[in-house]
């Protein structure tokens, strides 16, 4: 029995790309879905490269306002999410939808209830609520915000956590019954959108051609621990061989100057290149086209949307010995794991690679393998139909 109307909550636009996805797989398989979401600013083609569109009741005008400095974008970008908010209260009261599947709430950790209103408003309505946890609790700021997401999860008639073990710390923070938590992995991010060649990728990004290319890209955090990983290709740049590793994305300003600094004093030199700033789509597909290895020296994560982007190219993978990383991959057959903070280790994993271009081969081929057998969108679809018709048993919870 497939659900009435779905609706994807995600008025700030925060995941467009799982947002997307998940939305165009849905709709595949029959299910009426709606995309809740804002136009997402960096890169219209988010949505449109699938077919789909934002909500055309909601308020899209930021998005779509080039070269708007930060300062002013985000009280805007605000100030259009509570107009936004207001107008799906006042839709969801007359009609609301059978479900409300609820993507991200950037409003909870800054104290502003209206998105917990919203949701206690569809409840009150009979629409029965689904919360895909991305992270158990906002990165970096420890139980801070604890009784906010305390809230969403007990307001949620099912949690959809991408790992076992994001599960186990849903169930055991925050007490939630095993029976509401789906667990359903998340799928991979960002298809490329270019056709090019390795030299043709390195050409169009001024990288030289011939050596090895360490790459970790994203939003540059501090949980990201680029840190650890200068401090690990100091180590290893003691070694002979030929290698460069860039850090490619953007993020605060302080911590960008930081990692300068620290490249300096480390005497990197010419061994590392920083591309800070924010990557177009097209920009983001060379850059992993580029790349030999991709490395994730993360200190902390629950899911990594960079990792899935990485997985979706097929390259070998090195990655700290985090749970959200052991739930996806195999030390020694899919990737290699490193303790956070072993610098020796994290060197000796590169060096092994950079040294050996067909245990590179190998293992981006193990890689495939898994992204064709774990993570395609039709499975995570299919579970996703599961979760939402499980929710038509008369309505209720499971216990």
């Amino acid at each position: 029995m497939r659900p009435g109307l779905v609706y994807l909550l995600d008025v700030f636009c925060t995941v467009p790309y799982y947002q997307a996805a998940l939305c165009d797989g849905l709709r595949r398989r029959g299910v009426r879905v709606e995309l809740g979401s804002t136009s997402y600013y960096q890169d219209h083609e988010a949505f449109r490269s699938l077919g789909l569109a934002p909500d055309r009741g909601l308020v899209d005008i930021v998005a779509w306002l080039p070269r708007l400095p930060r300062w002013l974008r985000r009280p805007l970008k605000l100030l259009e999410g509570l107009v936004n908010y207001g107008l799906l209260a006042v839709r969801f009261l007359l009609f609301p939808p059978a479900i409300l599947h609820v993507q991200y709430l950037a409003l909870v950790p800054l104290g502003v209830p209206l998105e917990l209103w919203l949701i206690r408003l569809c409840r009150w309505r009979g629409t029965r609520v689904v919360y895909t946890v991305h992270d158990v609790l906002p990165h970096d700021t420890g139980m801070r915000h604890a009784e906010q997401f305390r809230q969403v999860y007990e307001l949620a008639d099912r949690l959809i956590c991408h790992s076992d073990s994001m599960r186990r710390q849903v169930s055991g923070k925050f007490a939630i019954p095993a029976g509401r938590i789906e667990v359903i992995p998340h799928g991979l991010l960002q298809a490329s959108r270019n056709e090019l060649s390795r030299s043709e990728a390195r050409a169009r990004l001024g990288l030289p051609v011939g050596p090895v290319l360490v790459l970790t890209l994203g939003i540059i955090k501090p949980y990201k621990g680029i840190p650890f990983l200068l401090d690990a290709w100091a180590e290893l740049c003691r070694q002979p061989g030929d290698a460069l590793l860039v850090v490619a994305g953007t993020g605060p300003a302080d911590l960008l100057a930081e990692l300068r600094a620290q490249a300096g004093r480390l005497g990197l030199g010419g061994s590392v290149r920083f591309d800070f700033r924010y990557l177009s789509q097209e920009e983001l597909d060379a850059y992993h086209e580029a790349a030999d290895i991709l490395v994730y020296p993360y200190r902390s994560i629950t899911t990594s949307g960079a990792l899935l982007t990485g997985l979706a190219r097929r390259k070998p993978i090195v990655a700290t010995r985090l749970p959200a990383f052991e739930d996806l991959l195999c030390d020694g057959e899919t990737a290699r794991l490193v303790e956070y903070g072993d610098t020796a280790g994290l060197a000796r994993a590169l060096a092994r690679w950079i040294e050996d271009p067909s245990e590179r081969a190998r293992y981006g081929q193990a890689t495939a393998r898994l992204v064709e057998a774990d993570l395609s969108w039709d499975t995570i679809c299919r579970r996703t139909c599961a979760c939402y018709e499980s929710l038509n048993d008369k309505g209720k919870r499971t216990a």
